[in-house]
């Protein structure tokens, strides 16, 4: 029993395991007023930012041989850090760590946007390049009609193609952020503090599963990095006049003389300055595409469009969507906008925005750094952090579509001539940025494998890491060499990895914590686990289509 500076007396709650060996075996420090003893066997309903005082799976358990002190005095105790096994308090008590509401939203924001918003506008480019019969068409222009029976063939407009495309990306970023703040009070249910930590204290079983998943999403982080790194290089050489060099030969280069002695490092705080680098880029990249679109430099008869192979230079043939004979587009049945809301083709663009929306992996480490981590707090750092997102997204994908259309490459950068300076300082920054974010993702991947094969602590000697560095970095660009296309990787990652980590994981160890708890919680929450688990299997088969039909594109 301690008191606070108001003398309002406290009761501090752990949830530690008794056969705990590790720091992820601890929970939480959560501090909550003592009821009357009388009252304290009473169930009552599961409040999320709070501790119950009933909890069949999350038992807490009494500290002993703690002195009365205040709350503060508290906090800077080394014994109570010695018993929650040295973790910082700021990041385990449930008041939370020291980072404000804005400087976590600005760090969200740089944590969800990267490269993977660069193969956004090939994802529209998909649905636009077929028909709603599913074909693929050629040198059909806007002003063709093809007649079929009682109806025409017309091409759709901007209108029809572009407005499905940004609800989508609006809808994706909805229900992403959704799934980041359940991931918050989940931690807050379970008193956890990492993921795997979270899956533990609620589904229990299984964790390989989630382990391998967190394992393989930044290996295809650091594919789809090899890829944007070679693909700029080559552009780079060719704008200083080396136009004659390989593509594999590149790859090399980048992966012997810039990915690997960044590997290599043993402490990334000598990157921390540049982390900011990323989102600069791509804001400038944005801002760049946005201007050569107003200017015109693409257009036919532009300054730059002969320097452009025919498959990048832009193209508005779209395919085809029925209308009456009169030429009125029926947007009822089979027209225009309304059947590209359910083509099967958006699933493509869907399962990119997968990849590019997903940061759900770091949601606990948000939730324990956030100040005064409410739920609600939280809510409104993921909202903000996803809408402006989105926002961003939507621009990048409508710009590049709008300016080269269904030849938009898997890597929109690719689609500007090499003589044009703007992107090549695009090119610079991009580049820059990514072989400063290359060896972050890399840490997770190799920590992932670390930890799937139990390697212990003692055996993770400089030369052993340094070796296993040097094998992880060979199979990532062995697998670049044959692997070209950014598009397909992303939107296979998102489709399978991005699906299981967002709408599987989190929903699985949502409905443990409530069913666990099921006499306590609220209705409300009740509904909730019926709500995402029907999230969850939508999710699922979307991803699985989108994946199907990204493969299928780029084989026929």
């Amino acid at each position: 029993m301690i008191s606070n500076d108001n003398s309002v007396p406290l009761r501090l709650s752990p949830s530690i395991s008794k056969n705990a060996q590790t720091k992820e075996d601890y929970g939480s420090i959560e501090i909550y007023p003592v009821q009357d003893e009388e009252n304290q066997e009473q169930e009552q309903p599961l409040q999320e930012g709070t501790s119950p005082t009933t909890n069949r799976r999350f038992p807490k358990r009494g500290l002993s041989s703690l002195s009365t002190m205040s709350v503060r005095d508290l906090l800077n105790s080394s014994s109570l850090a010695s018993l929650t096994g040295g973790d910082d308090l700021c990041s385990s008590v449930h008041i939370g760590g020291s980072a404000t509401l804005l400087s976590q939203i600005s760090n969200l924001v740089k944590n969800i946007v990267g490269c993977g918003v660069l193969s956004l506008p090939s994802g529209i480019a998909s649905l636009a390049s077929k028909t709603n019969t599913g074909g693929s068409t050629s040198g059909i222009r806007s002003t063709s009609t093809i007649n079929s029976g009682e109806q025409q063939l017309l091409p759709p407009t901007m209108f029809d193609i572009l407005l499905p495309s940004i609800s989508l990306i609006f809808i994706t970023g909805l229900i992403f952020g959704y799934y980041f703040t359940l991931l918050g009070r989940v931690c807050s249910l379970s008193s956890s503090s990492t993921f795997r930590g979270a899956w533990e204290r609620t589904v229990k079983h299984g964790s390989v599963v989630v382990v391998t998943a967190n394992l393989l999403k930044p290996a295809m982080g650091n594919l789809s990095l090899s890829i944007i790194l070679t693909d700029t290089l080559q552009s780079l050489l060719q704008t200083a006049g080396f136009h004659n060099t390989s593509r594999i030969a590149v790859l090399l280069l980048c992966s012997t003389l810039g990915v690997l002695p960044l590997c290599l490092i043993k402490s990334l705080k000598t990157l921390a300055p540049f982390s900011a680098v990323g989102l600069i880029a791509m804001v400038i990249t944005a801002i760049s595409m946005g201007v050569r679109y107003l200017d015109g430099s693409y257009e036919r008869g532009g300054r730059f469009i002969n320097d452009l192979p025919h498959t990048l230079r832009p193209s508005f043939e779209f395919g085809l969507s029925y209308a009456d004979e009169s030429g009125n587009r029926d947007n009822h049945d089979n027209g225009s906008y309304y059947h590209y809301f359910f083509s099967p083709q958006i699933l493509i663009l869907a399962c990119m925005l997968f990849e590019a929306f997903i940061a759900h992996y770091n949601a606990p480490r948000f939730y324990v750094e956030l100040k005064n981590n409410t739920t609600r707090r939280f809510a409104i750092l993921s909202s903000i952090s996803f809408f402006a997102s989105s926002v961003f997204y939507a621009f990048i994908a409508c710009v590049g579509f709008l300016t080269f259309g269904v030849n938009s490459d898997g890597y929109i950068i690719n689609n500007y001539s090499t003589n044009d300076p703007i992107a090549t300082i695009c090119r610079v920054a991009i580049f820059i940025s990514v072989l400063l974010t290359y060896p972050v993702i890399f840490i997770g991947f190799r920590d992932g494998i670390l930890d799937q094969f139990m390697i212990p602590i003692e055996k993770q000697t400089n030369g052993n890491l340094n070796i296993i560095t040097i094998i992880l970095v060979g199979i990532i660009t062995f697998l670049a060499v044959w692997i070209s296309d950014l598009s397909v990787v992303n939107a296979v990652g998102g489709g399978t990895l991005g699906t299981m980590i967002v709408f599987v994981f989190p929903t699985l160890m949502f409905g443990s914590a409530i069913k666990d708890s099921y006499t306590e919680a609220t209705l409300s929450q009740k509904m909730e686990v019926w709500i995402t688990n029907g999230l969850m299997v939508f999710g699922i088969a979307m991803g699985f289509v989108g994946v199907q039909n990204a493969l299928l594109e780029k084989t026929s």
